[in-house]
């Protein structure tokens, strides 16, 4: 989810990029957690005949914030860069004819990278949530998700939701996992076990951290942990645990600029209508292979849920 930026980062990202160079053809980085966002009321879309060019607060150069080692979603290498969530950003940079830049933000900046102009987009495993759309403006939802535990291939400790008491669970500052696992008495603040839980800025780190066992389990986004089950094929596996609501990642801009954001529910419901599939299949092949019905469970309704949580302001 993260630029890695101290040492032991640093090691773990060139872990990531060589891992990833070798498999690059089969990966496409946080967002997670919180709960259903409630309907926000969203003036309607504009119809049919509105100009597919860009509104006139985005320029011909578009800064587009990403996490640049989620594999899967957005992973870069020395060589290239690919995933669910750049595809995204390049067809809307086609659509609505700017070029992109991408530039790698810490899920703890991403309100401050947009509110400040920074970035005019975040396209980076964005979940849509209440205290997220006080700050920014959301279109979407282009993928919807939910939490749950990447363990070792080889560690059957964890099989109901109670077993994550007094486990080493790694998860990133910034991301709506980091507000802890439930217990099995639901997701409330009595039932979180924050004791539990040990933070880095990015996942990847938490991911070496599972491989050479100072983690018991990574929590995060279903989409985000089967990606790194990509990454390093055998040696980590998806538990089929489910923690919280679903979540709902968006594209994120500086609120204020409705004529842009409703352009992009636009092109949104177009993504997820042409080209959802195909690049979900791409991009998370893991997913595709242990949920034969991954489209129910990760697409979202390119009318209603569009509708329902797109934040216009």
């Amino acid at each position: 989810m993260r630029t890695l930026v101290n040492g032991t980062g640093r090691r773990i990202g060139l872990s990531v990029l060589t891992a990833a160079a070798v498999l690059s053809g089969c990966s496409g980085g946080g967002g997670g957690g919180g709960g259903t966002v409630p309907p926000q009321p969203v003036p309607s879309p504009p119809g049919p005949t509105a100009s597919t060019t860009q509104p006139a607060w985005l320029g011909e150069h578009v800064n587009i914030g990403v996490k640049n080692d989620q594999p899967g979603l957005n992973l870069k290498t020395a060589y290239s860069s690919s995933g669910f969530d750049l595809d995204l950003a390049k067809y809307l940079a086609e659509k609505m004819g700017f070029k992109p830049n991408f530039i790698d933000i810490p899920s703890n900046e991403r309100e401050s990278k947009l509110t400040s102009g920074a970035v005019q987009l975040v396209i980076a495993s964005y979940s849509m949530t209440p205290d997220r759309q006080a700050l920014v403006d959301f279109a979407g939802p282009y993928l919807k998700t939910r939490q749950t535990l990447l363990v070792r291939s080889d560690d059957n400790r964890i099989t109901v939701p109670g077993d994550v008491a007094k486990k080493h669970i790694c998860t990133v500052t910034g991301s709506t996992s980091a507000a802890g696992v439930p217990s099995p008495s639901g997701p409330t603040p009595a039932g979180l076990i924050p004791s539990s839980l040990y933070f880095h800025t990015d996942f990847a780190t938490c991911v070496q951290d599972l491989l050479e066992k100072r983690a018991d389990a990574v929590y995060t986004d279903a989409t985000i942990l089967y990606g790194f089950t990509q990454l390093y094929p055998g040696r980590m596996k998806v538990l089929p645990l489910t923690f919280g609501a679903l979540n709902y990642y968006g594209v994120g801009l500086q609120a204020g600029h409705q004529d842009t954001c409703r352009t992009i529910m636009r092109h949104v419901r177009e993504f997820l209508r042409e080209k959802w599939v195909q690049h979900f299949r791409d991009n998370l092949p893991s997913i595709v292979a242990a949920d034969p019905v991954f489209t129910n469970d990760y697409q979202p309704d390119s009318e209603s849920d569009v509708d329902r949580y797109s934040h216009c302001t």
